[in-house]
């Protein structure tokens, strides 16, 4: 009887390990399971993500291959070659370059005559230029040098300057021209000629700056490096105001409009500011 029992209980043993190895094989196939509904998702996305940088970069090789085929045919219409020793290219691509060419034209001029044709105006300026260098100074042909980091500064929407440069260049339907009158600062009247026409109202270009050690209720002065003279204007003038904000507490070019008004008290007197620096157009 009691080889029975014993037999019975380790029977029954047998059983509850088996029923509970079981159990643990399912909950381990399971998280197989769950773990392969991962794996493949993940795997998907990653699929789909291959995918869509397959397309991105069959694009952009096939933007890579025009690119290359644009810079071919540059090159053979010569762009970018260096043809002159100025380092000037074969074609102009640029503002900056356009106005870096005539600025070079402009300089390597043997004479005022050939220069003149790189200037604005040039029926009425040419014999100002003939006149203003056989009395003042020599023209000298100058060097100049294409350079890529040149800055090319908008002073207003048709007029340039090269930074660090004397030259006024103005952009007309034409190509662009030198500002020649605004580049040397070009006075056409000394102040004994203003001053033997009383009350007639003369354009100059000064380097004007305020004096304001002046005081005076009813006036304000001002001094240009240039004249002997110094301008007067009338505190209600509102061209004052201009200037002055033009001017603030420094020393600037400017062109304006004066008069020699005679009496006991004679002066220049300010009439008009014109605009800032010495190109007017």
């Amino acid at each position: 009887m009691k080889k029975i029992i014993l037999s019975l209980l380790v029977c029954s043993i047998a059983f509850s390990v088996s029923a509970q190895n079981k159990k643990e094989l399912l909950e381990n196939i399971k998280a197989l399971q769950a773990n392969q509904t991962t794996l493949s998702t993940q795997l998907q996305t990653i699929t789909q993500s291959l995918g869509v940088l397959q397309a991105e970069n069959a694009t952009l090789k096939e933007r890579l291959a025009k690119l290359e085929a644009n810079l071919d045919s540059l090159r053979l219409q010569g762009i970018g070659a260096v043809q002159t020793s100025e380092n000037k290219p074969a074609t102009l691509l640029t503002a900056l370059d356009s106005v870096q060419a005539v600025r070079l034209a402009y300089l390597k001029s043997a004479n005022p005559e050939e220069a003149s044709q790189y200037v604005m105006d040039v029926e009425r300026v040419k014999p100002l230029m003939m006149k203003y260098y056989a009395e003042k100074e020599d023209w000298t042909p100058l060097e100049y040098a294409f350079g890529p980091e040149e800055k090319l500064v908008c002073i207003r929407p048709n007029v340039y300057r090269l930074e660090g440069w004397d030259e006024f260049i103005i952009k007309t339907p034409e190509g662009y021209k030198i500002d020649w009158e605004g580049t040397v600062g070009y006075k056409p009247y000394t102040e004994a000629q203003m001053k033997a026409q009383p009350n007639k109202v003369f354009e100059l270009r000064v380097d004007i700056r305020k004096d304001f050690d002046y005081v005076n209720n009813t006036w304000v002065c001002y001094q240009d490096l240039y004249m002997d003279s110094n301008i007067y204007a009338k505190k209600t003038n509102p061209h004052v105001v201009k200037l002055d904000k033009w001017i603030e507490q420094d020393r600037k070019t400017a062109i304006i409009k004066v008069k020699w008004v005679p009496g006991n008290d004679p002066h220049f007197e300010l009439v008009e500011f014109v605009c800032e620096r010495w190109s007017n157009y």
